[in-house]
């Protein structure tokens, strides 16, 4: 069973796409030449509050990977996995 009312993944297969969002989306942000900090400003958060975005520990919402996506010039779903037959 997987719990949506906590930010922070706490079950096993979950806590694995929010890490693949924040990976992709770091590299991209790296590829950009845009830093943690500039992301943060972006987005109205702090700098930390990005880092545990970047490292899978509280999920990053639609709102924010459109506004890193439009920064970086990429299309949001850039920043998502490719589907798995698995989930309904």
């Amino acid at each position: 069973m997987t719990t949506y009312e906590n930010p922070v993944w706490s079950t096993d297969l979950t806590h694995e796409i929010p890490r693949e969002v924040g990976d992709r989306v770091r590299a991209t942000m790296a590829e950009h030449g845009i830093s943690q900090a500039r992301g943060a400003d972006a987005l109205g958060a702090s700098q930390s509050q990005v880092s545990r975005r970047l490292d899978g520990l509280i999920i990053f919402d639609i709102k924010e990977l459109a506004i890193i996506a439009e920064l970086c010039g990429v299309p949001v779903a850039s920043f998502l996995p490719a589907p798995t037959g698995g989930a309904r």
